[in-house]
């Protein structure tokens, strides 16, 4: 399996895009606003991580085998997109229409019906005393189009608030530029690991150690991209990646997961303090009497490590830190350890939920 080539492509076509970027988009006036958020700096091309599903669309057609599986990937790919690309360019004030937080709520559950169309979902969780819990006991058939589907209930259930969770999570995430890409490097590397070392197993099947050998290949090409994004973000931003792009970004991290054997426990620990901070910031949210999916308020890490006066690059370096630290980790726990530790970053989100100030005070 030549897991060189597939990265080395990803890595140069998003150097190479976002190089256009830098030159085209100025041109076209798609610019972000820096003062409206406090920073003292020029402005730069705003929603430049929409080369993010470009290059990973581009590479899947180059480098992996056309199935349902690939179909699915894609059309879930462009649903999300589609809402947030909308969402981007309303922002930059070239389109009316602004899409409601229920409304990208609603495409992002399309997304992951879209994936659960093509067969993809989460059927089952590791059980920390041995073995699996199946999710796969209710089921309901129906014929659509002349061709028998099934409905599983939980692998269903689980897959979507999977997807919702993780898009949000990475979305909310990129309060300091560099932040989403630099996670997602750093977790797409890590499920290269985990599924490299799942390849290498001598118990596997063939056809096994084949999809394993793929879900390497497709996070080394996620890492590429990112990482390369990552270059035009750090140590200062040179294009802002945009609700596109991270939207994306969470997307794809969570479908990797679960191609990756329903991993979620090593995704998890690998975003873990942004899934907690997400569900932190939705039960905050929803204690006040807000709608959790609106409101840009300032109750995220990384607005109250700004609160306690940490820059960019000190929060960026700490958060990057935390997320190798967990990811590596990951690497090498059984499933007791991985909960083991997800409660101790449950313990710490807590707890630096309830000392850190709020942004917003």
């Amino acid at each position: 399996m030549n897991y060189f080539l597939p990265v080395l492509f990803s890595f140069v076509l998003t150097l190479l895009l976002g190089l256009t970027v830098l030159k085209v988009f100025p041109r076209l006036k798609l610019m972000d606003r820096p003062r409206q958020f406090g920073y003292k700096r020029k402005p730069v091309p705003f929603m430049g991580g929409v080369i993010l599903p470009l290059v990973f669309i581009v590479s899947l057609l180059f480098f992996f085998p056309f199935d349902k599986h690939f179909l699915g990937l894609i059309g879930g790919t462009l649903v999300l997109v589609s809402i947030n690309l909308i969402d981007d360019l309303n922002w930059l004030g070239k389109i009316s229409f602004k899409p409601s937080p229920t409304l990208r709520l609603l495409f992002q559950v399309l997304a992951a019906l879209v994936l659960i169309f093509a067969g993809i979902g989460i059927t089952y969780i590791g059980n920390p005393m041995g073995g699996i819990f199946d999710l796969t006991s209710l089921r309901l058939p129906f014929k659509l189009f002349g061709v028998i589907h099934t409905i599983t209930f939980l692998p269903d259930l689980f897959t979507i608030v999977w997807i919702v969770l993780v898009v949000n999570a990475i979305n909310w995430s990129d309060g300091v530029p560099g932040e989403s890409s630099g996670i997602a490097t750093i977790a797409g590397l890590t499920i290269f690991g985990l599924s490299l070392s799942l390849a290498n197993r001598a118990d596997l099947l063939p056809q096994d150690v084949l999809a394993a050998q793929t879900v390497a290949q497709m996070s080394l090409v996620l890492a590429g991209s990112t990482f390369a994004f990552w270059l035009f973000d750090f140590p200062s931003p040179k294009i802002i990646i945009g609700n596109t792009g991270t939207a994306f970004l969470g997307f794809i991290l969570a479908v990797l997961a679960i191609f990756s054997g329903a991993k979620i426990a090593t995704a998890f620990l690998v975003l873990g303090f942004l899934v907690l901070d997400a569900i932190w910031v939705i039960f905050r949210r929803i204690s006040q009497s807000r709608p959790p999916w609106q409101g840009r308020d300032q109750e995220h890490l990384h607005d109250r490590l700004k609160k306690i006066g940490l820059g960019d690059k000190t929060i960026l370096i700490l958060i990057y830190l935390v997320c190798l630290f967990f990811g590596v980790t990951a690497l090498f726990l059984k499933t007791q350890g991985k909960i083991g530790v997800m409660v101790i970053l449950a313990v710490i989100t807590i707890i630096l939920g309830l000392k850190l100030p709020s942004g917003n005070k």
